[in-house]
């Protein structure tokens, strides 16, 4: 059977078990998308960045804390705060400058994140949409920070062969991994597919497993996953500028995020997930 035939079959059956045991939960995601940090609307103390920088500025950060937080602990208000007023910039400068941020890492991300952000020329930039320009203008701007910084960086020759030769957007996906401390490959995938470049996937656990039971090879949390995750979206559900929550990768990578940990966004709590049947149908699906 080829690629594309397998691949199909194989999100037929994700579809099919989408539809009996999460599509409920559907609703409640796309609210979740339209709300998210970085574009809901204001009131309920929730900031609206108007602002690009500002809007640019929070994803970093919201993508950093949403994998780190349990690291830097939830209860800093300082870092909470942040999202509570409109000049997120200033604060977090602020931040920095006072020495209010006890956690260092995210002390060092934000100061690499600032510095970042004001060589950032946004004229018109907009996400409303996956656009090329923009993320063109973006990783055009990554690779030329990347090479003021790279005696700091210590950038291996190993390292250079492998940004002169990889396609986009995966070099950018790896300068930015350099460029911002504690920023690895899943954080820099998690920025740019809720920048609405949504043939990115943000690679996890669930992701991890489920390839590699589909492929029969074990796939680590790495740019080999998120290409892989990207080739079966060209295949089952090619990326739509048109429809950024409902195509490509981003779209596979909600999905099965969905199916495996049945997150429950009303109560805030996990319940039962359906993670093991899943890998169990899927697992006898392709012994056939």
């Amino acid at each position: 059977m080829s690629s594309f035939k397998f691949d199909r079959k194989v999100w037929e059956f994700i579809g099919e078990f989408y539809e009996k045991n999460c599509k409920k939960l559907e609703e409640k995601r796309k609210k979740n998308q339209l709300e998210a940090y970085w574009c809901r609307p204001a009131g309920e103390n929730q900031a609206l960045f108007t602002d690009p920088k500002q809007r640019m500025f929070a994803r970093f950060l919201r993508s950093y804390l949403n994998t780190t937080w349990h690291k830097i602990g939830k209860g800093n208000g300082s870092i909470i705060d942040w999202f509570d007023f409109d000049d997120i910039i200033k604060n977090a400068n602020a931040a920095v400058k006072d020495n209010l941020l006890e956690n260092k890492p995210l002390k060092s991300f934000c100061e690499s994140i600032l510095l970042f952000i004001e060589k950032l020329e946004l004229n018109d930039y907009c996400f409303e949409q996956e656009q090329t320009e923009n993320f063109d203008r973006l990783s055009k701007l990554i690779s030329k920070f990347f090479e003021d910084k790279e005696k700091e960086l210590k950038v291996s020759r190993f390292e250079e062969i492998i940004y002169e030769n990889i396609c986009e957007p995966y070099r950018t996906i790896m300068k930015m991994q350099k460029l911002f401390p504690g920023f690895g490959i899943a954080l820099s995938c998690d920025f740019l597919k809720e920048s609405h470049l949504c043939n990115i996937a943000k690679p996890d656990i669930h992701l991890c497993h489920v390839f590699s039971l589909i492929d029969g090879i074990p796939y680590s949390m790495d740019l080999a996953l998120v290409k892989r995750v990207a080739e079966f979206a060209a295949n089952v559900c090619p990326a739509d500028k048109n429809n950024f929550c409902g195509s490509g990768a981003y779209n596979v990578d909600k999905v099965i995020w969905q199916i495996c940990s049945n997150y429950d966004v009303d109560n805030d709590t996990k319940k039962k997930s359906f993670k093991e049947d899943f890998l169990d149908e899927l697992a006898n699906l392709l012994k056939k």
